[in-house]
Parts: C-alpha cells; sequence; structure tokens
C-alpha cells in the first residue's frame, strides 16, 4: 500500500501537502479492507470477556514506541486485515483509541 501512495504522489499534479492529497483522495480508507470479528481468536477468550464487560487489561505488548512494556487498555474490537488480527482498544496511558497487532500481544490480564 505504501508504495502505491508514493507512486501517487509522484504522478501529475505534483502533490506537496497533507491537504492537498486529501483533496485528490478524499475517501482513502483502510476500513473497506477490514472484516470484524464475532468471536474471539483461540488463545485470546480472555481479552474477549473483558471487550464485552468493557473491562481494561494490562497486556504486554511487544510492538510499539515501548516494546515490553505493560499498559493497561479496554478493548473495544477486534479486525482482520488480510492474515494479522488487531485489537482496537482505549489505551489509558496515552488517553487514545489505539490499533494492537494481536500477534505481538505476549500476555494480559484483567485488572
Amino acid at each position: 500500500m505504501k508504495d502505491i501512495l508514493v507512486k501517487l504522489v509522484e504522478m501529475p499534479p505534483a502533490i506537496n501537502s497533507t491537504e492537498e492529497l486529501m483533496k485528490i483522495m478524499p475517501g482513502l480508507t483502510f476500513k473497506q479492507y477490514e472484516k470484524t470479528l464475532g468471536q474471539a481468536p483461540a488463545g485470546f477468550e480472555l481479552l474477549w470477556e473483558a471487550m464485552a464487560a468493557e473491562q481494561a487489561v494490562e497486556m504486554i505488548y511487544l510492538g510499539g514506541s515501548k516494546p515490553g512494556k505493560a499498559r493497561v487498555v479496554t478493548p473495544l474490537g477486534v479486525t482482520m486485515m488480510g492474515r494479522l488480527l488487531y485489537l482496537s482498544a482505549y489505551c489509558h496511558q496515552s488517553g487514545i483509541n489505539k490499533t494492537f497487532r494481536m500477534d505481538r500481544i505476549s500476555s494480559y490480564r484483567k485488572v
């Protein structure tokens, strides 16, 4: 996807800002490639229960800006894009919704 975006930016008319890009492609979204899951992936049943109960979990995430550090999140949903699963969650540390690759969650527990 990145390579396609780079090629589009290089094509005439030249795009010099994000605003110009959005004028040309206002509907650019990855939502069309996502599939929302209706059941817990294997090994993530407790995470699914926490999501249903709107309960926070503490997880060790091996990606992001602080890999391997514990972080508290409230799970919001699980989607699949390609063959990868992603957890959408409210991150209590940063105060915003984030997306986490589930194969990079090494452990988690309810808090």
